[in-house]
C-alpha cells in the first residue's frame, strides 16, 4: 500500500508537494470506513505498528494545477516502468542524491510491502537520473539492498501506478466528496507554483473571508459547513 507521494521541481510545482494516503485518526462514517484499509508495518523490537490507509484520495482544483500533478504522476510511472523493463540492478544506480543537479525533478514515494516500509527516491533531469531506495526490514533504516529487493520494489511500483489518486475539477461532483474523510480530500491551487491543501485545513484557516475567496467559489455546490466538521 502507498503511504504518500511527493514531487518538486516539476513545471510549476517548485516546492515539495506531498499527497498523503494515510487516514487521520478519528471517527468515520460508513462511507469513510469503506475507503479505509487496515495495514501493519514492522518497527524496532520485533513489534508492528498499525496504520490506516485510503483506497482512494481525491484532489479538486483548477485544471491547470491538476494537469501538472497528473503529469508528475505519469512521468514517475513511466520512469519506474522503464527501470523495471530494463531490469536495472541496484548496484548500477547511484545513491548520492546530494550531487544531483538542482534543476532535477524530484520524486519520493513511501509504501508498504510485506509489512516492510520502503522509501524510493528519484532525481530526474538532463543527463541526470539518480535513484535511492531505503527500507526498514526490522523497523531500522537499511540502505544496503540486494538486487532482489530492488526489483521487488520496482515490480510493486510498476503494478500500482498511483491509481489511488483521483482528480476532479467539477464543482458538482459532490458524490466523490462523500467517499473519504474530508481531511483526506485535497484542494489544488495554481499561482506561481502548485499547492496542495487538505481541504478542511484550508477552509478552517480561511473562515474570515470564506465568502470572498475565489477558490471557495469553485465549491459553491457543496455544503461548506460539512467540509469543516469533524
Amino acid at each position: 500500500m502507498i503511504i504518500d507521494f511527493s514531487v518538486s521541481n516539476y513545471k510549476f510545482i517548485t516546492e515539495k508537494q506531498t499527497i498523503s494516503l494515510e487516514a487521520l485518526t478519528g471517527k468515520w462514517d460508513k462511507q469513510s470506513k469503506d475507503n479505509i484499509v487496515n495495514a501493519k508495518y514492522r518497527i524496532s523490537g520485533g513489534k508492528t505498528k498499525d496504520i490506516k490507509l485510503l483506497k482512494d484520495v481525491y484532489i479538486f482544483g483548477k485544471e491547470e494545477a491538476m494537469q501538472d500533478l497528473k503529469g508528475a504522476i505519469e512521468l514517475f510511472n513511466k520512469i519506474v516502468s522503464y527501470d523495471n523493463f530494463y531490469k536495472y540492478k541496484y548496484k548500477d544506480c547511484s545513491t548520492d542524491l546530494s550531487k544531483t543537479n538542482d534543476e532535477a525533478i524530484k520524486f519520493e514515494i513511501t509504501f508498504l510491502l510485506d509489512k516492510i516500509k520502503y522509501i524510493y527516491k528519484i532525481h530526474y533531469g538532463f543527463n541526470c537520473k539518480v535513484r535511492q531506495l531505503v527500507y526498514y526490514p526490522k523497523g531500522k533504516k537499511k540502505s544496503i539492498i540486494t538486487n532482489k529487493i530492488f526489483m521487488k520494489a520496482l515490480d510493486y511500483l510498476s503494478n500500482n501506478k498511483l491509481d489511488q489518486i483521483k482528480f476532479s475539477n467539477s464543482i458538482n461532483d459532490t458524490s466523490l466528496m462523500n467517499k473519504v474523510r474530508k481531511d483526506q480530500i485535497y484542494l489544488a491551487d495554481f499561482n506561481d507554483s502548485v499547492y496542495i491543501y487538505p481541504i478542511t485545513d484550508y477552509y478552517n484557516s480561511r473562515k474570515e473571508d470564506i465568502e470572498n475567496d475565489y477558490l471557495c467559489g469553485r465549491f459553491g455546490a457543496i455544503d461548506r459547513n460539512k467540509l469543516i466538521e469533524y
